[in-house]
């Protein structure tokens, strides 16, 4: 067996791909999971479009922080800051079939803590405020739990994030990047996803 990254999408609420362009995603890039954000205020209907779109293209939606909407729309999980209570009530609501994520910025503590809680993964990097991100921080902590704990890790990468970035990040253990879909006039930047999921492949070791 090989350990492999992959690519994790992140999609805003009130930017959704067309379903073709779904088509084109799950054929060229085969994302491991696309993950709704930004939720409030967004039309339950298109977010039901969108999942409706992705099933038909075997793609797992998970919406961001609403476990309740989750379980009304039959969404395949949830993502979720960490918050022990909530995920424990997530897990109920939503059963053991369906994936469960917390977001930990950089805290091991909390990490170990959503383990334990029944999470089906962790995410490191996820950090609001004007400071930004260290990559050396980051990739340490990434390193950390890759060399301790089974459980797999998703990190984000943020829009200043460069390859060199992604590569390190990747090369230190992640078993996810978390990229965000980028939509312009001309739709879905279907360079950018490739050259994010090559450089995602480029991790295949032993497991």
């Amino acid at each position: 067996m090989s350990k492999r990254c992959e690519l994790y999408l992140r999609l805003r609420a009130d930017a959704l791909p067309a379903p073709e362009e779904l088509e084109t995603i799950a054929r060229e890039i085969a994302p491991a999971a696309l993950l709704l954000t930004g939720l409030a205020g967004a039309a339950d209907d298109g977010i039901r479009r969108t999942l409706d779109a992705a099933k038909r293209q075997t793609l797992a939606i998970l919406l961001e922080d609403d476990f309740e909407l989750a379980a009304a729309l039959d969404a395949d999980g949830v993502h979720l800051r960490a918050d022990g209570e909530r995920l424990r009530e997530a897990r109920r609501l939503l059963g053991a079939q369906k994936s469960i994520g917390a977001s930990c910025a950089l805290s091991r503590h909390d990490a170990m803590e959503m383990a334990e809680a029944g999470a089906d993964y962790v995410a490191f990097g996820e950090i609001v405020g004007t400071d930004g991100r260290d990559i050396d921080a980051l990739a340490e902590m990434i390193r950390w739990w890759d060399e301790l704990v089974e459980l797999p890790s998703v990190v984000w990468l943020d829009e200043d994030a460069d390859e060199d970035d992604a590569r390190r990040l990747v090369g230190a253990g992640a078993d996810f990047l978390a990229v965000a879909l980028r939509r312009g006039d001309a739709g879905t930047d279907m360079t950018g996803l490739r050259r994010w999921a090559a450089i995602a492949g480029e991790r295949s070791e032993p497991a």
